[in-house]
């Protein structure tokens, strides 16, 4: 649970965003790279999917509140699209949680296709 917060954008409609637990919100469409962010991530992966289009990158933003449950659906139908990826976190633990949900999508994708 993270209870403090830098000042940074909301990204999210607040009057019609809903909430859901282990659903991920897609931020920016793009189909060169996919971006899974988490927490104050979401503002980087923003930012650098800006920079990114200025070389021609066409970089979609994931927003993955929570990692468990994970939006399984969501990541295998980015990862599949895009066929780059990029799982990012913040917390200390960021490396095995990122490489765990990055891996387990991997799994996902050569079983289902």
């Amino acid at each position: 649970m993270r209870f403090g917060r830098l000042a940074i954008p909301v990204f999210n409609d607040e009057s019609t965003y809903k909430f859901e637990l282990g659903k991920g919100v897609v931020l920016r469409e793009g189909n060169d790279v996919a971006i899974f962010a988490t927490g104050l991530e979401v503002y980087e992966s923003m930012q650098a999917a800006e920079m990114l289009a200025t070389d021609g990158i066409n970089a979609k933003v994931i927003n993955i509140h929570t990692i468990k449950p994970l939006d399984e659906e969501l990541v295998v139908a980015s990862a599949k699209e895009c066929k780059k990826w990029l799982p990012l976190k913040n917390t200390p633990s960021s490396a095995d949680s990122a490489v765990r949900y990055a891996t387990h999508s991997v799994q996902t994708i050569r079983l289902r296709y």
